[in-house]
């Protein structure tokens, strides 16, 4: 689908490209580099490194890295093309598509002001500054787990109806009964089983 749109030029892989660097594991030059290949890759498929380098300030060693580290990514591969028996070097992106369609399918939906609108929640309900395994726990249940301010609400009312103590191993499980819950529930991280098993 990402292939087909970038191909009738509706797909803005610059602006998802740069907007992405963490989900694609990129660095600044790498993303740079990135971009100019899949510039170059529109207007052909065949495929000159030393071209595309030539279109970027950039210095010759940076530029080699950075290829051979998307290449190590397979966000490209390259491969040989014959015209009338002539070989030459040409491009694929698919590995590239395919990471977006990865990254599209998995996008969590919650920004950071809603990640620290439901920390800044957490940590006054418990009326103390939370520990960094629990903010690691707390991070996965909204980005992994896909939990929603509502979510973390409804738990806590429900924990102090049931006069409960409020602590993040309570919190967790009120949250998987899934009352009221509102998102998509994904298989908790062994890391955060870990932990919980550790305080109970």
């Amino acid at each position: 689908m990402i292939k087909k749109l970038f191909e009738m030029g509706y797909f803005d892989y610059q602006g998802f490209i740069l907007g992405n660097l963490k989900n694609l594991s990129l660095s600044t030059t790498e993303a740079l580099v990135l971009i100019k290949v899949i510039d170059n890759y529109k207007t052909s498929s065949s495929f000159n490194p030393e071209s595309i380098r030539e279109k970027m300030n950039i210095r010759k060693d940076s530029f080699d890295n950075a290829l051979a580290s998307l290449l190590d990514r397979k966000l490209y591969e390259i491969y040989l093309s014959y015209d009338n028996g002539i070989a030459s070097e040409a491009i694929s992106l698919d590995g590239f598509f395919e990471s977006v369609e990865n990254i599209l399918d998995n996008k969590q939906v919650f920004d950071e002001d809603e990640t620290h609108s439901i920390i800044m929640f957490v940590t006054k309900e418990f009326n103390r500054n939370l520990s960094s395994n629990e903010l690691e726990i707390l991070k996965s249940l909204i980005s992994d787990d896909r939990y929603t301010k509502k979510d973390f609400l409804n738990a806590v009312d429900k924990i102090k109806e049931n006069n409960k103590i409020l602590n993040i191993r309570n919190l967790s499980n009120e949250l998987s009964k899934g009352n009221g819950v509102t998102k998509t529930k994904k298989e908790t991280p062994e890391y955060v089983k870990d932990f919980i098993k550790r305080i109970k």
